[in-house]
């Protein structure tokens, strides 16, 4: 049973279904969806290990990376053999819960992000979109949507 601090520690994962079980005194297990993903002894899992091990998962076991998403700049589809493709933190307030960007420490949140491909990065385009997720699955592109940034309000 996971714990409200493991929650916690698994922040926005719990909500795509990760979960923690304690087989014991010295194991923390990770698993996705019931499957094992990954053991930690109790004393070397971090906050930061498990989130890691979670977003591995994810691009690994269930193609969450950035390919097949559209590039933010030119609004080509973004390949699996693109390594330089890039999340970028916009300063554009976000009409929408996902995905975003923030600072709990800061107070500050619901900023749009974009993805951008490689060779727009190498030509240093600037987006002209941002990515907002209208569904519950980052891997189908209908759920996609490039909103565009001149409609949105500067976050200042």
């Amino acid at each position: 049973m996971t714990t409200e601090s493991q929650v916690q520690s698994l922040d926005q994962f719990a909500r795509w279904g990760f979960t923690l079980e304690n087989p014991d005194n010295h194991v923390v297990e990770l698993l996705h969806e019931g499957e094992l993903v990954a053991r930690f002894s109790q004393s070397g899992a971090t906050k930061e290990s498990l989130q890691k091990e979670c977003a591995q998962h994810l691009v690994i076991e269930h193609g969450w990376g950035f390919a097949g998403r559209p590039c933010c700049a030119c609004k080509e589809t973004i390949t699996g053999d693109d390594t330089k493709a890039s999340a970028i933190m916009l300063q554009k307030k976000a009409k929408w819960d996902y995905p975003t960007w923030g600072n709990g420490l800061d107070g500050i949140g619901g900023r749009a992000i974009a993805l951008v491909c490689g060779k727009c990065l190498e030509q240093n385009r600037q987006p002209e979109y941002a990515l907002k997720l209208n569904g519950d699955d980052w891997t189908d592109p209908k759920d996609i949507e490039l909103v565009p940034l001149a409609g949105l309000e500067d976050a200042g």
